[in-house]
């Protein structure tokens, strides 16, 4: 017989719901249903004592909050002074952590009626949330749209994921083969669609809560837990009452346990008198390397030493290069590297190092491994050079490598920086003050005249004075020299300049360059300033 869906008044509904992809769905179990004293109530979590809903924001509603025994009768309703309507709700073994529609994520005690603690997320408004034990996050979804995403404690955004379709809220769950998914509650159909974790990619659906005896309404909350000795799947349909109904996924991880969350320590086969059982975390130990087990080792054939020489692991699992990246390693005279401990996985390997060509390779790390590479020198053939009395060479491009951009040959790998100093002087920049009186050299405009000098009204820059109020007149001979980079034939140099006075604009400055330190400046070009 056809189904009647009823979009409930006390509902919180997508306004534009999305007919969901059917798929093939498991066989799942009814354990128990039971209904929340009244409509409105959106949001559900468990905790392995008590099971909790909560109001979406229905103005009607006579609590924010009900609380219920492992039977779904009412304890009592209660509201939390200065916490948010909340709509997802999920728990992390210690507190519950909701949404509200906003980009503010709740830490809750429900047990004490309190808010814990709060944070706010740069990936905006959130709806659905659900916590991830093994990456120690929350995937989060935004209000019926948006990209299905994972954030750390912080807020802070880790990966970001494809788009399911109207999802109310979300559910994480690993399966009897050790799969990650986060199911996805869709409000437009009532079906559970699956997105894989390992995989980034959403299937279809499931299950539909259509199923649940005396369910007409549309997906509000979600949950997984251990209950009844089961791993099960927790969904609040919207109606009045709202509607918990509670389905078998699988057997519990922990046997003969109410709460599949550990955070309390609750042993249920545990005698009155005896200690509290402690489980220990296993979680992905199978999926890391020993010390030592990975090693690399380059050598150069020039004979010369590698110190410097740059190695990159990049993994082709997209979501393992997200959630377990590995950071460059820069190799010390000996080129020889031993990880403390490496994440199994195919990877690209990438060596790198000036005037040697680049080494590229496909690795597949399941088993301890040594890596042993050699680097050719690149030879360049020149012309036209020229050594100046003091040193300074220069030479043209014949035989280098283009460098892409056109109109000749172009002149190797020169080096690429950028500064706006922002943040202050970068490290290993140098700032040589031989002006008279001393102490007025290059320095941080915030320092002495505050913010919002920068380019453009950016909000720092740094400054070499030739006045001062409080003083008088100042003789500069000042220097700001960046670290020793690489140049190449068809290197540039652009930067920003102006006077900080536009009715005394002659200041005289130029950019120079040195090959032995600070001792040798050669002068590239100079210039005096003109008002604007």
């Amino acid at each position: 017989a056809p189904v009647t869906i009823t979009r409930d008044a006390t509902a919180d509904n997508d306004p534009n719901p999305v007919p969901g992809e059917e798929g093939e769905r498991a066989p799942w179990d009814l354990m128990m249903t039971f209904n929340a004293p009244e409509g409105g109530h959106y949001g559900v979590a468990y905790d392995g004592t008590n099971f909790y809903t909560s109001n979406w924001g229905y103005s009607s509603a006579a609590y924010n909050f009900y609380k219920y025994d492992l039977s779904g009768n009412m304890i009592e309703g209660f509201n939390i002074s200065g916490c948010g309507t909340l709509r997802g709700m999920t728990y992390d073994g210690t507190y519950f952590y909701g949404v509200a529609n906003s980009s503010t994520v709740y830490c809750v005690d429900l047990a004490n009626h309190s808010v814990v603690s709060t944070f706010t997320s740069a990936y905006g408004t959130m709806r659905g949330i659900t916590y991830d034990p093994v990456r120690d996050g929350f995937w989060v979804i935004a209000n019926w749209s948006g990209n299905l995403s994972l954030i750390d404690r912080t807020g802070a955004v880790q990966f970001t994921g494809p788009a399911p379709s109207s999802a109310s809220d979300l559910a994480y769950y690993k399966d009897a083969d050790g799969v990650e998914h986060v199911y996805c509650f869709n409000n437009g159909t009532n079906d559970v669609d699956d997105y894989n974790i390992t995989t980034n990619t959403m299937g279809g659906s499931v299950f539909n809560f259509y199923s649940a005896p005396g369910a007409t309404g549309t997906a509000g909350g979600c949950t997984v837990a251990d209950f009844q000795g089961k791993k099960v799947f927790i969904g609040d349909i919207q109606q009045s009452p709202n509607l918990i109904a509670i389905y078998e996924l699988r057997e519990a991880d922990q046997p003969g346990g109410q709460g599949g969350y550990t955070g309390n320590n609750l042993n249920h086969l545990a005698l009155p008198r005896e200690s509290e059982t402690i489980w220990s975390n296993c979680l992905d130990k199978d999926m890391y390397l020993d010390a030592n087990d990975v090693t690399v080792n380059v050598l150069l054939n020039s004979a010369d030493s590698p110190e410097g020489v740059m190695v990159t692991f990049t993994n082709y699992n997209e979501v393992e290069q997200e959630m377990y990246p590995i950071e460059p390693i820069e190799l010390d005279e000996t080129g020889y590297y031993a990880f403390e401990s490496f994440r199994r996985g195919e990877y690209n390997v990438k060596v790198e190092f000036d005037g040697y060509e680049t080494i590229e390779d496909s690795v597949s790390i399941w088993e301890p491994t040594d890596l042993r590479y050699v680097m050719t020198e690149i030879i360049y053939g020149v012309s036209d050079l020229y050594v100046s009395s003091t040193g300074w060479a220069m030479w043209g491009s014949e035989g280098m490598p283009s460098n892409g951009q056109g109109g000749g040959q172009g002149g190797g790998n020169g080096d690429t920086f950028s500064v706006d100093f922002e943040a202050g002087i970068p490290a290993g920049w140098t700032t040589i003050d031989g002006g008279s009186p001393a102490g007025y050299g290059w320095h941080l405009a915030s320092a002495t005249m505050g913010t919002g000098y920068g380019h453009n009204g950016s909000s720092d820059c740094v400054i070499s004075q030739s006045y001062d109020n409080n003083y008088g007149v100042i003789y500069p001979d000042n220097y700001l020299v960046t670290p020793q980079v690489t140049l190449a034939a068809g290197s540039t140099f652009s930067f920003y300049a102006c006077a900080q006075d536009a009715s005394y604009a002659a200041e005289h400055f130029g950019v120079f360059v040195s090959d032995n330190g600070t001792s040798n400046w050669q002068m590239v070009q100079e210039w005096t300033m003109t008002a604007k």
